[in-house]
């Protein structure tokens, strides 16, 4: 009689057979049993404890090695395998977590993005200018003559800015080289006129994009004029105004240097020539550049 029988897998097959372990050592015997049907093909000297019948009768089981198991069979021992490398696998890794998560790393320099410079226009500033004049004159009688020449002086102002509008005062002052001549319409003689100097003071106001300036100014502008007729002369001081727009840049800490376009127009005046008065007022275009330093 066999005394330990462990049924360790209940699966009904289509013959209704049970895979059955007997014996109580370590790697138990392995035996598969049939129905009534397999009677007929067990061995003699195996009894089935709680069937209550020997081998010859109608039930019992055959004895089969491991190789003759069946592959379910194996197969579940190849289960029993892998999961153990698998719950060790498991292990390991909750163990490389725990030392990740307790690991201190030293700490990296961050980056910083650069910051653009924003340049301040606010406060005080002077410098000088170069440029070129083109004037026009007129006289009574509807005649005209033209002259043109180089101009150059220095200018100072004050800004304010709010954010980015920029504005402010600035007063200009400088010589002129501009010489014109023509006829007189009334005598037909020759009449020149020169200028001499040039003044102006405006108001200026433009929009910041760092560097750049972009402004527009006008104001109060005067000139001083010299004309003659036949050896004559006389001299005036012509008021006018002046309007304009440029652009300035910074191009180092605290220089700035600008490019403008100025016109001015200027009234009427009348210049006692001899026996022959002569009144004349006139207009110019301005094209000058700048330099200057910022306080």
């Amino acid at each position: 009689m066999v005394s330990k029988v462990r049924l360790i897998q209940a699966e009904q097959e289509s013959r209704g057979c049970h895979r059955l372990a007997i014996g109580g050592g370590r790697r138990p015997r392995l035996y598969r049993c049939w129905n009534e049907a397999c009677a007929g093909q067990l061995p003699k000297r195996v009894l089935l404890q709680g069937l209550g019948r020997n081998a010859r009768g109608s039930a019992g089981v055959r004895m089969l090695s491991e190789r003759e198991a069946p592959a379910a069979f194996q197969w579940s021992w190849v289960m029993r395998v892998f999961g153990t490398f698998i719950a060790g696998g498991l292990m390991a890794l909750a163990a490389g977590n725990a030392f990740a998560a307790d690991a201190v790393l030293p700490d990296m320099p961050v980056a910083e993005a650069p910051v653009a410079s924003t340049y301040t226009w606010s406060g005080p500033y002077a410098g000088g200018f170069v440029g070129y004049n083109f004037a026009d004159f007129d006289q009574s009688g509807g005649a005209s003559f033209d002259g043109e020449g180089v101009v150059g002086g220095v200018y100072a102002g004050y800004n304010l800015q709010t954010e980015r509008l920029v504005y402010g005062l600035e007063a200009d002052i400088g010589a002129s080289d501009v010489d014109a001549s023509g006829f007189n319409a009334a005598t037909g003689v020759p009449i020149s006129n020169d200028s001499t100097a040039f003044g102006s003071l405006r108001a200026r106001i433009g929009v910041a994009y760092d560097p750049i300036l972009l402004f527009a100014t006008g104001g109060v502008a005067v000139s001083h004029q010299e004309m003659s007729l036949g050896g004559a002369e006389d001299d005036n001081t012509h008021v006018g105004y002046t309007v304009g727009a440029g652009v300035e840049a910074k191009v180092a800490p605290g220089v700035t240097s600008r490019v403008e376009y100025r016109y001015s127009d200027f009234d009427a005046k009348t210049y006692d020539l001899g026996n022959v008065s002569v009144s004349s007022g006139f207009d110019e275009h301005s094209i000058r550049a700048g330099v200057a330093l910022k306080f």
